[in-house]
């Protein structure tokens, strides 16, 4: 792969070479039972992925630990809808969710969320269902195939 020379101030990113992409740090918290705002599992803090499932469809109306840039990835292992409510004044701002509207996660769907440390928000950068995964809306349009 050619090198080509940048100018200027480069921040540092993730880079994925010819390896696969590995997000390491799982957590499969307490069945949830109710609706949970500015919602902070056991483990979040070193947690990637939240493996979640509820007893009926539950609202989860924010999220705690954002930090800028932080990705969850959100995947619904239960068998009730989980739904992800947009700008919900039952959580604290910082722990809001800029969606497009409530977001529902149905059976085995996943949501990734990424930390906007300038609106204090957990913003949708990538959504699946049964079909591939892709970037959410506004996204680079970047799609991943099973």
């Amino acid at each position: 792969m050619p090198h080509i020379p940048v100018t200027g101030t480069v921040t540092p990113s993730l880079e994925v070479g010819f390896g696969p992409l590995s997000l390491q740090g799982d957590i499969s918290p307490s069945q949830i039972t109710v609706d949970q705002n500015n919602y902070d599992p056991t483990d979040l803090a070193s947690s990637v992925v939240l493996r979640l499932s509820t007893d009926a469809s539950r609202n989860i109306t924010g999220l705690a630990g954002g930090a800028d840039g932080r990705i969850i990835v959100i995947v619904n292992v239960g068998s009730f809808n989980i739904v992800l409510v947009d700008e919900s004044a039952s959580s604290t701002a910082a722990n809001r969710f800029a969606l497009s509207g409530n977001q529902t996660l149905a059976t085995d769907e996943v949501m990734i969320l990424q930390y906007d440390d300038t609106s204090s928000r957990w913003r949708a950068i990538g959504y699946s269902t049964t079909n591939p995964l892709s970037v959410a809306k506004g996204g680079t349009g970047l799609t991943a195939q099973p």
